[in-house]
């Protein structure tokens, strides 16, 4: 099944990363540990995709993490695309830089952090946490839709450690993803320099959870609206204008028209917001007389 994403613009936030980190960020940490913090600082900022479709998901299967169905499709948050975002703590000597994108996979993610080890190769840890979104028919998983159109969203969640005792890194990082934004289609890592002072468990939680939220907290975001994409064959001729008409009625976009060199029949692919799938599929249906015939997603 094609699913994909687009996304609208939330908070136009990027000349706000010159905000100074202070207090407030320290505070979370108590004053029994000395901290230190440099603001995000974007890399890489290029202009979001066009008309910001993002990319195509891939499945929701998860291996050392968790996944959980929330039932029915809504908006979700995600940080805007086309940049890195990043940011810098220091707890008792140990450095803790913070990075996080915009990702459309678990595989995007996965070769993100592989890229993070290479530019920080004197590093000591590199921990991580990642949450993707997927749209899947009910039918096909066992979960139960609450948004109709037999659907349903379907969060994955996954976190690394990296050597850091069990439970003090990545979870954190991934308790960060979910509480500043409820942050999907993201990956963010966590790049330890140690400074020779040992943290213990308790120190070590708050400086990486505090790492990521700090960067977390003051990087753009944009919403998140589940789209799918679909193609149609079958289309006569005297019927394609009626078929353009329906998918601008609905605020869709089509892609790969092909004419049968025969017939002259349009096979073309569709790509609408979940939500009006099938009010548009009926819609075309209507236009074309019932000869259009649906492909498969």
């Amino acid at each position: 099944m094609a699913v994909a994403v687009m996304t609208v613009s939330l908070i136009s936030r990027l000349s706000s990363l010159s905000l100074n980190f202070n207090t407030r960020h320290a505070a979370a940490f108590g004053s029994s540990i000395s901290t230190q913090t440099r603001r995000p600082v974007a890399k890489g900022i290029r202009q979001p995709l066009s008309h910001n479709t993002i990319a195509l998901f891939s499945t929701s299967t998860s291996t050392g993490g968790t996944t959980s169905a929330s039932g029915g499709l809504h908006q979700q948050v995600t940080l805007t695309p086309g940049a890195t975002y990043e940011s810098e703590l220091i707890v008792k000597k140990s450095t803790f830089i913070a990075l996080a994108r915009h990702v459309s996979s678990w595989t995007d993610a996965q070769a993100f952090i592989e890229q993070t080890k290479i530019d920080h190769p004197k590093a000591r840890h590199w921990c991580s946490a990642y949450r993707g979104i997927v749209v899947v028919d009910s039918q096909d998983n066992d979960s139960k839709s609450v948004g109709g159109s037999n659907s349903s969203t379907v969060i994955t969640e996954r976190c690394n450690d990296d050597g850091e005792p069990s439970g003090t890194a990545g979870q954190p990082i991934l308790n960060a993803l979910q509480t500043e934004g409820d942050l999907v289609n993201v990956v963010c890592v966590v790049v330890r320099y140690f400074g020779g002072i040992k943290l213990g468990a308790g120190g070590l939680i708050r400086a990486y959870g505090g790492a990521a939220r700090q960067l977390l907290r003051e990087s753009p975001q944009d919403i998140v609206i589940p789209t799918t994409t679909f193609g149609v064959k079958g289309i006569s001729a005297k019927y394609v204008g009626s078929v353009y008409d329906c998918v601008s009625k609905f605020g869709g976009s089509t892609a790969d028209e092909t004419y049968d060199d025969d017939t002259g029949d349009l096979t073309v692919s569709i790509t609408c917001d979940w939500s009006c799938k099938e009010q548009i599929q009926e819609s075309l249906n209507d236009a074309t007389r019932g000869s259009a015939e649906f492909l498969s997603d």
